[in-house]
Formats: structure tokens, C-alpha cells, sequence
């Protein structure tokens, strides 16, 4: 199932501006909303203050320490969903869409989450 929904953010980025780089933008995708999913589930249970471990007043040490955490992620999902068998998975039009939807409901829960979790957890003036 899940194979099944990365093929279609596959299909989806195989059209338009896109076009050119679709398995680079759907690993790249998935890798950004698995970060923003930890990065949330990390703050709901009051252990946010890891992702501070993240930050660095020298820019080029903090982008050292964002592709230490990324890159292990992207590489993984390289390994496990390769663009071949991504390519291979057939759907019809109305999964297409449907998924399609799904992608899309998971992405704007993810963002939309993140300012409510951080308010939660920090809240203002505290």
C-alpha cells in the first residue's frame, strides 16, 4: 500500500515542471514529510530539544548536521524504493485520483500540525 502511494507521487511529479527529476522529488517528498512526522512527534512528547541539537551558529557546520540526518533517510528510501519498480505499478485512473488526495490530505496535516503542536507544547509568552 504504501509502495502503491509512492508510485503515484511518482506518476504525479512525472508531469509538468517536474517532469524532468519525478524520482528525485518523490524521495525527496517522502524524506521532508518523514522528517516533519519526527520532527512533530518529537515535539507532542517533550523531546523537541533534540532538533536544537540540529542548529549551528556557523551555517556551513548546521548544513553539515541537517544532510547527517537527511542523507542516512534518503538513502534508505533509494534502496528500498527503487525507480524501476515505481515505474512497474500499474493504477487506474480513480486510485490515481484518490491517492492523489491522500497524498495530499497527509502533507497538509503535517504542516498545518506543526504550528499547533509547537503552540501547544511551548505556547505563548511562556
Amino acid at each position: 500500500m504504501i509502495t502503491k502511494q509512492i508510485a503515484i507521487l511518482y506518476a504525479y511529479y512525472s508531469k509538468g515542471a517536474t517532469a524532468s527529476v519525478p524520482y528525485l522529488k518523490t524521495m525527496s517528498s517522502i524524506v521532508f514529510s518523514l522528517l516533519l512526522l519526527i520532527f512533530n512527534t518529537l515535539n507532542l512528547f517533550g523531546k523537541g530539544d533534540i532538533v536544537i541539537l540540529l542548529y549551528s551558529e556557523n551555517r556551513i557546520k548546521g548544513y553539515i548536521n541537517i544532510a547527517v540526518v537527511t542523507l542516512p533517510l534518503f538513502l534508505i528510501f533509494l534502496l528500498l524504493f527503487k525507480e524501476n519498480k515505481l515505474k512497474q505499478i500499474e493504477f487506474s485512473e480513480v486510485e490515481k485520483k484518490k491517492g492523489n488526495k491522500i497524498n495530499l490530505l497527509i502533507f497538509i496535516i503535517l504542516v498545518l500540525s506543526t504550528p499547533v503542536i509547537l503552540f501547544y507544547k511551548y505556547g505563548v509568552g511562556r
